[in-house]
């Protein structure tokens, strides 16, 4: 599970205007308006009624907007190119990037974590290079499989940019909860929590 720090707002702006061009053959007129929509955009801070002075952007894609998240995945397009020269499968949701391998009953579990980390290694360093950010604090390892098989693969160690990814027994992706056997107990007992914590909120709402 990769997480990125800041994503929408370090991305380069000439970096994406040649990815443009050269990788998805967007030129002339259309080339032309996407440059116009990013540059010589502005931002200041206000306090109160004070406001700072104005900052030209020369990084970034507005958040929020319809553009933002295309032309981020544009941007991004070169790490599924890696996942799959390292034979690894990745599912991507914008800023999102979940790299992932099947584990065979008679596979390679030393092949399988080199190449991992040599897979992490290079995004890494894809991303240094275009001015991106992976926050290796935030970057998690979580093996799936049935409950007989779970002591047994919870062995697997990646190192990452000199952190050791440890086997996590949950993880959190696009607002939903994984666990190891996929029993979606902890997604179940969110929502109810959720469920609860909103009904309370409406009856508290009703008795005043």
């Amino acid at each position: 599970m990769l997480i990125l720090s800041a994503a929408f707002d370090t991305i380069d702006h000439q970096i994406l205007f040649d990815r443009l061009e050269y990788s998805f053959g967007v030129t002339g007129d259309a080339l032309l308006w996407l440059q116009s929509y990013l540059m010589n955009r502005t931002q200041r801070v206000a306090i109160g009624s004070v406001q700072s002075d104005d900052i030209k952007l020369d990084f970034g894609v507005p958040q929020g907007s319809v553009l933002g998240p295309k032309l981020y995945c544009i941007f991004a397009k070169p790490v599924g190119e890696i996942c799959r020269r390292h034979g690894m499968s990745y599912h991507s949701y914008v800023d999102d990037t979940q790299v992932y391998q099947i584990i065979r009953p008679q596979g390679d579990l030393c092949d399988l974590s080199k190449r991992l980390e040599k897979c992490l290694s290079d995004i890494g360093d894809w991303m240094s290079v275009n001015m991106l950010k992976l926050n290796e604090d935030k970057t998690e390892l979580i093996i799936f499989a049935p409950k007989h098989q779970i002591k047994h693969l919870s062995d697997l160690r990646l190192t990452f940019d000199g952190t050791l990814l440890s086997d996590v027994s949950c993880v959190k992706n696009l607002g939903m909860y994984f666990d190891k056997t996929i029993s979606m107990e902890h997604q179940a007992s969110a929502i109810t929590k959720a469920f609860f914590f909103t009904k309370f909120g409406i009856l508290v709402e009703f008795n005043l």
